[in-house]
């Protein structure tokens, strides 16, 4: 028959339990907590993803305007030119024929 003090009593026993409940519980609780933070973690990753092609699309909408902007501008450059310089030869036409008619009159 074992000896009286090789027999677990019941208060070792129920310490013994509890200590296991605690352990047990803080390991769970911590799994749970990488779990979660693991799962955050991709939450945020596909949210950064989301962000960076967003990002890129706006970049390639603001690059796209920026050259139609750019291309209505010379387009406006050039049609001032034009119009500069058929003013110019208008002003100049008239300016020849004015002293032809002028050389015209007086010889006669």
């Amino acid at each position: 028959m074992p000896e009286p003090d090789d027999i677990p009593r019941l208060a070792e026993i129920s310490r013994t339990l509890s200590d296991f409940r605690s352990e047990f519980r803080e390991a769970i609780s911590s799994m749970v907590r990488r779990d979660v933070y693991m799962a955050e973690m991709r939450t945020f990753d596909v949210r950064l993803e989301n962000l960076t092609l967003e990002l890129k699309r706006i970049e390639n909408d603001a690059s796209l305007e920026i050259k139609r902007v750019d291309a209505d501008i010379e387009k406006d450059r050039s049609e001032r030119r034009t119009l500069r310089a058929q003013v110019i030869g208008a002003g100049l036409t008239a300016a020849v024929t004015f002293i032809f008619l002028i050389v015209k009159a007086w010889s006669g």
